[in-house]
């Protein structure tokens, strides 16, 4: 039936909120909690988090994509076009000024940007029933993932420590995902806000789902105690203030007392157990003023590179050569000191002049710009939509998806679809609609089970070429003399690219060290491991164990002033750790050189090896 000619806030939540809004959201909540637990782990601390939840909802959209143009329902409106119109023209820029793009970073957006475009079309025209747990499903299901957008804004434009007290530091589930410290009490700070949001006024069906608000305020204070994070404390209270802002434009008739009654004892109990009895303390992090500085180092140094190609940028996908090359460069004269190996610079922004220049920004944000116009001038209220809209395209069409969880394509589905709604909403001609039963319970499942399975399969073909590619390198790479397999190694394409080279990196560190110590070349590596590969197992977020592999080639080469200079250059990473290898070093330097503690050593290093060819056996 043709909906009313007059703008009706429930039937663009109720008509225009689609079941696909369901099953991409029971799907995406699996896979997100699926892999923390690492079931997909390929060494690299990307990969077994964000390529799970990737590949998840990649091969879900594309079964949406080719049903929709199965069954002919497609729409096509200047909002489709300007979704993927921004990488679009950018990439043809460079390609036509002869700055050829680097990897496979500019096919992954042009493939991304299909994907969705394939999708928007046609998922609006599958109705949500109208249901009484639909309704609660989705409120919860658009909290799980709206969250994103404030981390969006937040590390698209804002990413500096020194605002951490007003926000908190990672809203987005960029790394950690749900169970890592800080993420996981921000992540309920701002479902907390969007639900809060939604019963003032925002949704008018979750006026029937008041339930979730308390559930999820229980929730709130109890995953805090566990976190003991203060900014997801800090998240609550300015939620709170954001709140009742919303309350106060929109002149809703719920008593103000009692939501500040509710957020006072939210906030108040998740504060007094995150300062009493929560177990771990994350503020000498958020408010470190370490991280500031290098925050502001990273950004000067990229703004100098943007510099030397203000125009046309160094080229898509080069930023990191770039900025490992300006480093050395521009470092000593503003007294960096230190070393920063690095791909990102925490502003998609900076990125992307660095990479395209001023022209290529113009043309990635002048789309986007224009459809945040488009949407006030349909409807002055999307002023929320629109906020949340301009940092959500921005970074998916600008960030590697190795950085993105699947919340954020989720996201982008849920509030581009409202947006796409309003329009076909205006439209003259009826559409084709395909009505889901009343009763849902066969569709869901089905859908819940052929995403799951896609899911796997697209997983599963990834790691099997994952593992076979890696295990015939490594194996070939073990079988040469030490010198040509470092040399031959440091000139595959894996060891530099973006998407896994830290993972190639690793495992060469690993397999290089144990081999030094099996072939007895323990002499050659301090004069090739350290100079190439000591910078990346510094910087490495998880480098306990390669911290100790380096310094043990010290200890077995009686090496003792090169292991503390690494012990020391390890405190600026991690002092615990630091100390630890002190303490270590100490403990083999006041042994024989032929007691049964060395002895030990290389025992355990063998062993590793064995294991290592064991994996490798195992996997061929």
């Amino acid at each position: 039936m043709r909906p009313p000619s007059s703008f009706d806030s429930e039937f663009l939540l109720m008509r225009d909120i689609k079941a696909s809004h369901l099953i991409l959201g029971l799907t995406a909540f699996f896979s997100l909690f699926l892999f923390q637990y690492k079931l997909l782990n390929l060494g690299n601390n990307f990969s077994p988090r964000s390529f799970f939840a990737f590949a998840t909802l990649a091969a879900i959209l594309l079964v949406l994509a080719i049903s929709t143009v199965r069954r002919r329902q497609l729409v096509w409106t200047r909002e489709h076009l300007a979704l993927f119109l921004g990488p679009l023209l950018g990439i043809a820029l460079q390609v036509w000024l002869g700055m050829r793009p680097v990897g496979i970073e500019p096919v992954i957006y042009l493939v991304i940007a299909f994907l969705l475009a394939g999708v928007i079309m046609g998922y609006l025209q599958v109705d949500i029933p109208r249901r009484h747990w639909t309704r609660i499903m989705f409120v919860m299901g658009f909290g799980l993932v709206v969250q994103t957008c404030l981390g969006l804004f937040h590390w698209t434009l804002l990413d500096i420590p020194a605002l951490h007290f007003a926000l908190p530091q990672k809203f987005a589930t960029f790394y950690g995902g749900f169970f890592q410290k800080n993420h996981f009490a921000t992540f309920n700070a701002t479902m907390t806000l969007w639900l809060g949001w939604a019963l003032s006024g925002g949704l008018p069906m979750a006026r029937l789902a008041r339930i979730v608000l308390i559930l999820a305020s229980g929730l709130l204070a109890f995953t805090v105690f566990l976190t003991g994070s203060k900014m997801g404390v800090l998240g609550f209270t300015g939620g709170a203030f954001l709140l009742a802002f919303v309350y106060c434009k929109r002149r809703r008739s719920t008593p103000l007392r009692r939501m500040f009654m509710g957020w006072a004892l939210t906030v108040g109990g998740a504060y007094i157990l995150a300062e009493l009895v929560a177990p771990v303390d994350s503020a000498d992090y958020a408010f470190s003023g370490d991280s500031y500085q290098n925050r502001l180092m990273m950004w000067h140094i990229s703004w100098l590179a943007f510099l030397e190609a203000p125009v046309f940028g160094h080229g898509l996908g080069s930023f990191p050569a770039v900025y490992n090359e300006m480093f050395p460069r521009f470092a000593p004269a503003f007294s960096y000191v230190i070393e920063d190996n690095t791909a990102d610079p925490h502003n998609l922004v900076m990125w992307l002049l660095v990479e395209a220049g001023i022209s290529g920004t113009v043309l990635f944000l002048a789309p986007l710009l224009a459809i945040g116009v488009r949407a006030l001038r349909v409807r002055p209220q999307n002023w929320f939509l629109v906020a949340v809209l301009f940092p959500l395209i921005l970074h998916t069409q600008l960030e590697y998806p190795h950085k993105g969880s699947g919340s954020h394509y989720l996201l982008m589905l849920l509030v581009f679809g409202s947006l796409v709604g309003q329009r076909m909403h205006n439209l003259r001609h009826p559409l084709r609609v395909l009505h889901l039963p009343d009763h849902p319970s066969r569709f869901l499942p089905v859908g819940f089970i052929a995403g799951l399975a896609a899911m796997i399969l697209v997983v599963s073909v990834h790691a099997a070429i994952m593992a076979n590619v890696f295990s015939q390198r490594h194996r070939a790479a073990m079988q040469m003399p030490l010198r040509d397999a470092l040399a031959l190694r440091l000139q595959q394409n894996d060891i530099t690219h973006p998407l896994i080279g830290r993972f190639a990196l690793r495992q060469s560190v690993f397999l290089f060290a144990i081999r030094a110590l099996r072939d007895g070349e323990v002499v050659a590596t301090a004069s090739f491991l350290r100079p190439m590969f000591a910078a990346h197992v510094l910087s490495h977020m998880q480098g306990r164990k390669l911290w100790q592999i380096m310094v043990d080639m010290y200890l077995l080469e009686r090496d003792w002033e090169a292991a503390l200079v690494f012990a020391n250059q390890v405190a600026n990473y991690n002092p615990v750790a630091s100390e630890a290898l002190k303490q270590r070093i100490g403990e083999f330097r006041v042994a024989d050189a032929g007691s049964e503690k060395f002895r030990d050593l290389l025992r355990e290093y063998r062993r590793q090896i064995d294991a290592e060819f064991d994996t490798m056996d195992a996997r061929n």
